[in-house]
């Protein structure tokens, strides 16, 4: 192809003016720091979860995210509404660590509903109608490689999550919809503070001894690489797992 005819490089900083964008846990943690991005860009945004996202240009819908009729019921009313989504990113997540002789059906069945069932339904009913342009990012974890005793659930959920959305990007990509997963490391959230103060977790400082930049990541640096993975610059990026970790 010719230099006349290459195409520039979308980087448009108002992008996101006028879109909506579908967030899930907004209310906290990196979906809040997602939500104030896109919104900060121009954007609404439409939160699922159990705590409310707070700002201009949100509208939240709580539900809990384990439970499928509830969830049913949000997406049969926002279709009803003819909310014109062009955004998705399923950002929240259970994480609950269980021995083996505690991880019962039940305890699989909970933790798979949230991380894994409840993301491909949004990924099917809001995403398979998202228009040509539109972008989907599934937020999954360093745990799926990074393998710690008493977390088979949630590391199997987060595989699981990252292999059907690059399955997913291929059965889109001829729509014109890219579909991404960002795996954070640890990352200085309320989740990880009552994982550390439940036992659940090491402390900060002991991981970030084993992070290479020697520090946890922040919400904010998660969210802007989602952020990326949602605008026009990244528009030739689909199927990839993009590790935001810190080098671990």
């Amino acid at each position: 192809m010719s230099e006349r005819a290459m195409p520039a490089a979308p980087r448009d900083p108002g992008w996101a003016a006028g879109s909506t964008l579908l967030v899930t846990g907004a209310g906290a943690g990196i979906g809040a720091a997602v939500c104030r991005a896109f919104t900060l860009a121009g954007g609404e945004v439409i939160n699922l979860g159990r705590s409310p996202a707070r700002g201009p240009g949100v509208r939240n819908h709580l539900v809990d995210l384990g439970d499928a009729e509830a969830v049913d019921a949000v997406l049969a009313e926002l279709d009803r509404a003819g909310t014109p989504v062009r955004y998705l990113v399923n950002n929240a997540s259970l994480r609950q660590t269980r021995s083996l002789d505690g991880a019962d059906r039940a305890h699989w069945r909970e933790t798979f509903e949230v991380n894994l069932f409840t993301p491909m339904e949004l990924c099917r009913t809001v995403g398979g109608r998202l228009p040509s342009g539109g972008a989907i990012v599934n937020v999954t974890s360093g745990a799926a490689r990074h393998l710690s005793a008493g977390t088979a659930a949630y590391a199997a959920s987060q595989a699981a999550l990252e292999a059907a959305s690059t399955v997913l990007a291929r059965e889109l990509a001829e729509r014109g919809v890219r579909v991404n997963t960002v795996a954070p490391g640890p990352t200085d959230t309320p989740g990880l503070r009552r994982a550390v103060d439940s036992g659940q977790s090491l402390d900060e400082t002991r991981l970030a001894e084993r992070i290479p930049l020697r520090r946890l990541g922040q919400a904010e640096e998660i969210a802007a690489v989602i952020m990326f993975l949602l605008s026009p610059a990244s528009g030739f990026v689909t199927g990839q797992v993009l590790p935001a970790n810190g080098g671990l």
